[in-house]
């Protein structure tokens, strides 16, 4: 496979603490997304961040190596569930991303054993570039369970 290159870009206008941003994707998918530092640092935030980016990137990109995995392992899901959940935290060289916890749901029309799928979600763990990443600065925990 060939290198991939995705274009995002970003404006900021204002100051921090009282300005705001507008988030486009070259694929059009989403136009002037409003984003805010208030809304970074919010408990019920009003508008996106980047770290909920990051979040919806990453589940997204591990539900497609999950599923890859799945069925490669002649177990095609049904559907698949991925919750993100991404920590923004101190270190010592400031705020870094340092975790993602990833929470699966896996739903199959036939029986699979428990124990095979927990070793296909370290595989897509390992296959995903968003766990990679995360990896790299952080930790990727993952957890998951089967429904029938």
């Amino acid at each position: 496979m060939s290198s991939i290159q995705r274009t995002a870009h970003a404006v900021w206008q204002g100051a921090l603490d009282t300005g705001h941003g507008e988030l486009s994707a070259e694929s059009g998918a989403f136009t002037d997304l409003v984003y805010t530092f208030a809304s970074r640092t919010a408990e019920k935030p009003e508008h996106t961040d980047p770290e909920e980016l990051l979040a919806a990137a990453h589940a997204g990109c591990f539900a497609m190596a999950l599923n890859s995995e799945l069925t490669q392992g002649k177990a095609t899901p049904a559907r698949i569930e991925v919750s993100a959940e991404v920590t923004l935290g101190p270190t010592p060289e400031g705020r870094r991303i340092t975790h993602s916890s990833l929470t699966v749901e896996a739903r199959f029309d036939q029986a699979v054993e428990p124990d095979w799928f927990q070793g296909k979600l370290g595989a897509a763990d390992r296959r995903c570039p968003f766990s990679a990443l995360v990896r790299a600065s952080g930790a990727v925990e993952v957890s998951g369970t089967v429904v029938r």
